[in-house]
């Protein structure tokens, strides 16, 4: 391989490693994401529900206020079907029915579970948008370019990075992952 051919595929993967780390910043992410569904919690307003109906209507209300937050529709059976993924995930749709009559600090505590698997979902959807649209379109010999790069980091790791360049996606989730946790423990990236 030529050494112009070599400075291109490493300019390229240089350029897509910054951008790609920029896409994926903890602090990014945080303002395109985190930030948007914190104002839509801190505006929503809602009357305590009395019925079935009246929860139903509000938790659909609540994820169809976030999905406007970003620019989205959700029509109304599938915003219900989501908020009923969601609190299935925690305690149960049924449990959250059955504590939330009447009772504010429940609801704020279902929204809350129903808002963090939305915040869930739409950072599950942006990073699948970074990696569709900058890391899947490069040449291959980039994307094993960027596995040495992020395998470089870990000191245990002894293998040949082309075996990782097909699964960018997993090596740049965990080090999102770390990045995450680094953040969490230590207030710093």
């Amino acid at each position: 391989m030529s050494g112009d051919s070599q400075k291109k595929i490493w300019n390229t993967m240089n350029s897509s490693l910054k951008e790609i780390g920029a896409l994926l910043d903890h602090g990014r992410m945080g303002k395109v994401i985190d930030e948007p569904i914190k104002e839509c919690i801190n505006a929503f307003k809602f009357d305590t529900p009395t019925s079935t109906q009246e929860f139903n209507r509000l938790l659909v209300d609540f994820v169809q206020s976030i999905y406007h937050q970003f620019k989205m529709d959700i029509p109304d059976h599938d915003a219900f079907n989501v908020a009923v993924t969601a609190l299935n995930r925690d305690n149960g749709y049924y449990d959250a029915l059955l504590n939330v009559i009447d009772n504010e600090q429940n609801i704020k505590q279902a929204l809350g579970c129903l808002a963090e698997y939305l915040k869930e979902q739409f950072t599950e959807d942006y990073i699948r948008w970074v990696f569709n649209t900058k890391i899947a379109p490069l040449e291959w010999k980039v994307k094993c370019g960027i596995a040495k790069m992020v395998l470089a980091e870990d000191p245990t790791y002894l293998g040949d990075p082309t075996l990782f360049a097909g699964h960018l996606d997993i090596l740049i989730r965990g080090q999102i992952e770390i990045d995450r946790c680094l953040y969490e423990f230590t207030g710093r990236k």
